[in-house]
């Protein structure tokens, strides 16, 4: 039974981790892997949100924006994807569901495009701010300086 139980909590394991590095949870940087704390904050939310939704107002809970894995999901972009890469696959959506050119419902168009756009704002965005900072990591450089000024 302990071997089973085992051999779950590893597979899962491994199904959680590369649920986080698909979703850009966590990233590869130079220095090694680190939290997207935006990213990681806006799925806690979205989780919330979910969750406990049925038990009042939760309106000032979250800010809405859509998730950088939303974002390529709906532009059709890879994790990494360049800035010219983003830009084009948002030109091509963006002509696609154009109010003057979609056959169907212009309103549908229209909330397309509402979408297309705060989808490149938010890889845009990503891509402005980089990866997340490693707050204890600059804390412990800190540290370690001032410890070296004092023994100097």
């Amino acid at each position: 039974l302990l071997i089973v139980v085992g051999a779950f909590m590893l597979v899962a394991g491994g199904f959680a981790v590369k649920w986080t590095i698909d979703n850009d949870i966590f990233v590869q940087t130079e220095d090694g892997w680190t939290l997207n704390q935006e990213e990681a904050g806006e799925r806690f939310q979205r989780g919330f949100r979910d969750t406990f939704e049925g038990f009042g107002d939760l309106s000032g809970f979250s800010d809405g924006r859509m998730s950088v894995g939303a974002a390529r999901k709906l532009l059709s972009v890879q994790a990494g994807a360049s800035d010219e890469e983003i830009t084009r696959a948002f030109r091509k959506m963006s002509i696609q569901w154009h109010p003057d050119k979609y056959k169907g419902d212009p309103k549908e168009a229209q909330d397309m495009q509402t979408q297309l756009n705060e989808a490149r704002e938010v890889l845009s965005r990503k891509k402005r701010n980089g990866p997340s900072r490693d707050v204890e990591q600059e804390v412990r450089e800190e540290k370690a300086e001032a410890r070296r000024a004092r023994e100097e």
